[in-house]
């Protein structure tokens, strides 16, 4: 017999899947983060991390000062983890009086970056930029950006979960794990949902802050493996059927949800970890990202829940009632084999 947490969401998981056709997606998804520092006599300082991604390609973000600078000698380009930084010093006429930010070169895989400046007078400001707020007027403090300060964390911890999508299909699988505990009207028991959600919050939450601020980590290419194993293992359990609930995770969602809520928490510290912490608030940046984190999670939770609720009562064929949890499983077979690929050639 074909599970019931399979009634109705055939259409669901299958667009969620053809925008995830190519393993390259996942926690592959990262910001930049650039650092400008502006001296009393003109000089300017300019620190860009760029990620590198498993391909071995190099984000393409530019960084162009409207009117331009004159370059000094001295720029370097060295690694850093999974980054290049790139250093360069330049003599501004003025400083950075009437100039303007203008940061070219987003992606897919590059959405959105932290532009950190630090003015002659000591003063500091962070934004968020991204392709539709790609130009910062950097020269007058007094205009308003979009994000500023540490709130620029906020969006980019919303638009990091939001395009991670093995995070998401991992979500989505817990969700399903939880319906099939549902009565026959196939409604969402509510008390496991809490439960599920809230200790998958606290997993990821707690390995972001030993991650972040205590330096706690693993290689990334195994920490993403893993997390494309935990996809691979609930859709396994899911293919077993609702009833009755013989497995561990069948019974207890949450602890499963928790379990594997650490190696997910590792994955977001990398991408926080990419965009840096600024100095003296690393603790307040971390909280807002991990709220941005929580956000994105909860918008994609309730969409699913509700797109459940709508598609409940429709009964497609046996045959297309099997294909999303098979393309679930396809999909994270292949993330794994990829991911372990990496790690066995390093």
């Amino acid at each position: 017999m074909t599970s019931r947490p399979m009634r109705g969401v055939t259409g669901l998981i299958a667009t969620l899947l053809m925008a995830v056709a190519s393993p390259a997606h996942g926690h592959e998804i990262r910001p930049f983060f650039a650092g400008i520092d502006e001296h009393a006599d003109g000089r300017v300082e300019l620190r860009l991390k760029l990620p590198q991604f498993r391909s071995g390609d190099v984000a393409a973000i530019e960084l162009d000062i409207e009117p331009a600078c004159q370059p000094l000698p001295g720029a370097r380009i060295d690694a850093q983890g999974d980054s290049l930084l790139q250093s360069l010093a330049l003599q501004c006429s003025g400083g950075l009086s009437g100039r303007a930010l203008k940061i070219n070169g987003f992606s897919a895989l590059v959405p959105d970056g932290l532009v950190s400046l630090r003015r002659a007078d000591g003063t500091r400001v962070d934004y968020a930029v991204n392709r539709d707020h790609a130009r910062i007027d950097i020269g007058d403090p007094g205009v308003a950006s979009p994000t500023t300060t540490l709130g620029a964390y906020l969006p980019i911890g919303i638009e990091h979960v939001l395009g991670g999508w093995d995070h998401l299909l991992f979500v989505l699988c817990l969700l399903l794990l939880v319906r099939a505990r549902a009565p026959t009207d196939g409604a969402v028991p509510l008390r496991p949902l809490l439960a599920t959600i809230t200790a998958f919050t606290l997993a990821h939450s707690l390995t972001m802050a030993l991650a972040v601020l205590a330096g706690l980590s693993l290689p990334s290419a195994s920490v993403e493996a893993l997390i494309a194993a935990s996809i691979l293992l609930l859709a396994v359990e899911l293919s077993r059927g609702a009833l009755p609930l013989t497995t561990l995770s069948q019974r207890q969602p949450w602890l499963i949800a928790f379990v594997f809520g650490l190696l997910h928490g590792l994955g977001f510290a990398g991408g926080l970890q990419q965009t840096g912490l600024p100095d003296g608030a690393q603790l307040w940046a971390l909280l807002l990202f991990n709220v941005g984190v929580e956000i994105g999670q909860l918008l994609f939770a309730a969409s699913a829940l509700i797109a459940l609720r709508l598609l409940r009562h429709a009964s497609p064929p046996p045959l297309l009632r099997r294909l999303p949890l098979t393309m679930i499983g396809a999909l994270s077979a292949a993330w794994f084999l990829q991911r372990l690929t990496l790690i066995l050639g390093a």
